[in-house]
């Protein structure tokens, strides 16, 4: 199933978003405030596109999934930190979301 964005949903995502800060999570904040068509992100070096579908929250059998095709998920399953499911990652020539939060946090310090 699927379910938006509502206005008290918004409001806790975005406290969220105050006390970590990633450009990911903006995102349907944004959509849901009315952004909409090509955004630049990562300091202009990549595009999305918002709509309203940016702010649906999409349900699914995680257990099926990781199943069938969750390569991913399933490389991270035994991680026991977040490091550790970063260097899985890695192991599969994946470079995740964490390593480009990483990286922009970086440049922003420069």
């Amino acid at each position: 199933g699927a379910t938006g964005l509502t206005p008290g949903v918004a409001e806790a995502l975005e406290r969220a978003v105050e006390a970590v800060p990633t450009e990911a999570s903006a995102q349907p904040l944004r959509a849901f405030r009315g952004a909409r068509g090509a955004q630049e992100i990562r300091s202009g070096r990549r595009t999305l596109s918002l709509s309203p579908v940016a702010t649906l929250t999409a349900y699914f059998d995680v257990a099926a999934a990781v199943r069938s095709t969750a390569r991913l998920a399933a490389a991270v399953r035994d991680a026991t930190d977040i490091e550790e499911a970063n260097e899985a990652l890695h192991g599969l020539g994946v470079r995740s979301e964490l390593d480009l939060e990483r990286a922009a946090a970086a440049e922003a310090g420069r």
